[in-house]
């Protein structure tokens, strides 16, 4: 196959660039709050923790295109104070109001008992001061509370997946500075999934389907002049119905663009792989060889660096297609 020959051409990055991605990588940035030891301090669950069900001031949201983590599911929840608004900035994403919470928890099917589940960690982003501030809950073996970690933290995992396939792994809890990492820009920490796009989405809540966008509008959670019009929605890169192009560059929106953007840790590359970046301005002509490879080759050098430890198979074959489509009609589209 011709790609094999082109995947040759990529090039182990060097000692140098290795040093300028560490230091990039682990540097801190400190919180400026003080985070309770224990999840359920919060109140951010009613009921019984495990049942995950949000608390009534809490918004339940979900991704049109989510970050891959390991096949891990995931429960995405904000909050913003009574009587605030989220609004819109010229770039797509959301400016959130002081005090907003944004809550992610990551679980996998228990597979002793298929009508549970096993709940890994909750990540914490709460904005204060303009400044968004990070923290990551583990939770404990009996599922009844989660407990402030700095350090990160490993669990075995099995469990079947939905091709029905038994897997493993030895899931990665980051440490904050890992958690940083992904989420700086110019300095300061900014939440990656939550733009105009990504949340213009159809689902089923309370047994009625929604649009889930309008829905925030209608409930006067995010304030819009119609400005949101200009932003594609971005397509779901697991449905192979849609266009080929349009699924990958949303898979490397969401997974690599948060790093590979002007702003973002890796922004010494010719990279910008952000889906509204015209394609002649990303890069991904004279990188694709280089993209592929990364996903693909295991350690130090894989891609995304950080969040996955497996590879992605589903995400590796929609980039290889898309590759492969990208040298036939080399180089740009």
């Amino acid at each position: 196959m011709k790609i094999q020959k082109i995947l040759l051409l990529a090039i182990p990055i060097s000692s140098i660039t290795v040093l300028l991605l560490g230091r990039n990588f682990f540097s801190t940035i400190n919180n400026e709050i003080k985070f309770s030891p224990t999840l359920s301090s919060y109140g951010f669950f009613q009921g019984k923790m495990s049942d995950l069900l949000p608390a009534t001031d809490l918004e339940t949201f979900e991704l049109s295109a989510p970050l891959f983590t390991d096949y891990a599911e995931k429960q995405r929840l904000f909050k913003i104070p009574k009587d605030s608004t989220i609004t819109i900035l010229s770039t797509g994403k959301l400016n959130f109001p002081e005090g907003s919470i944004l809550v992610k928890t990551f679980y996998y099917p228990n597979e002793d008992n298929i009508n549970s589940r096993r709940i890994l960690e909750t990540r914490v982003l709460i904005k204060n001061n303009t400044r968004w501030n990070f923290a990551t809950y583990q939770w404990n073996e009996t599922q009844t509370e989660a407990f402030l970690i700095l350090e990160g933290a490993d669990s075995q995992i099995n469990w079947t997946d939905n091709n029905n396939r038994r897997r493993q792994i030895n899931y990665h809890i980051p440490s904050s500075k890992e958690c940083v990492a992904c989420h700086k820009s110019k300095g300061k920490i900014q939440p990656i999934g939550p733009k105009v796009g990504n949340l213009k989405k159809w689902l089923i809540k309370q047994g009625d389907t929604i649009d889930q966008w309008q829905h925030f509008i209608d409930k006067r959670l995010i304030t819009s002049n119609g400005s949101y019009d200009s932003f594609e929605k971005l397509p779901d890169y697991n449905d192979t119905q849609k266009d080929l192009t349009k699924r990958a560059r949303a898979y490397l929106d969401i997974n690599c663009a948060h790093c590979h953007n002007p702003l973002g840790l890796a922004n010494y590359k010719t990279l910008n792989l952000g889906y509204e970046v015209p394609y002649k301005k990303t890069g991904i002509a004279l990188k694709y060889p280089k993209i592929i490879h990364r996903m693909k080759v295991s350690g130090d050098l894989h891609m995304p660096k950080l969040g996955t430890t497996i590879l992605h198979d589903e995400g590796y074959d929609l980039i290889e297609e898309y590759v492969q489509q990208l040298h036939r009609n080399k180089p740009f589209r």
